[in-house]
């Protein structure tokens, strides 16, 4: 959905069209005919859209021809694997399963790391009070 939206918004920025929500038009009374009368009389819109059509247009084969020429591809070599990438992977690389778990032992170790200084800190502070409060007692000891 997030994917659909931001293509959805992307052409908007570029000036190709003016995109209103619902929530947006009724929520700052902005009337239909207003937005309408703003892509229609506004040049901006009209010359982004003839650009952004040249682009599209910009094809070494027109659609009838890519149809046709994939077709035949497939035809004369029996199959489409070659296409298909994926099918040369293992089980676990479709999966990412190979991905997956160099991140689970990455954070594994970082984990790991972390519980051992914080160990260690806790410990040294620990035994300096522990220290602290023996010579605390002692000196009171001494001092009866």
């Amino acid at each position: 959905m997030a994917t659909t939206v931001s293509n959805f918004r992307s052409p908007e920025f570029e000036g190709v069209y003016f995109s209103c929500w619902f929530e947006f038009i009724v929520g700052s009374h902005v009337s239909w005919g207003a937005t309408v009368d703003q892509v229609l009389n506004n040049p901006k819109y009209s010359t982004n859209m003839k650009s952004m059509s040249a682009l599209f247009r910009d094809r070494p084969m027109n659609p009838i021809e890519t149809g046709v020429y994939w077709t035949e591809f497939v035809l004369r070599h029996n199959s489409t694997k070659s296409l298909k990438p994926i099918q040369n992977l293992t089980f676990f690389q479709r999966r990412l399963f190979d991905v997956a778990l160099v991140f689970i032992f990455g954070v594994s170790f970082v984990l790991a790391l972390l519980f051992v200084i914080l160990f260690r800190f806790f410990k040294t502070t620990l035994q300096t009070k522990t220290l602290k409060r023996m010579d605390v007692l002692e000196n009171k000891k001494k001092c009866q």
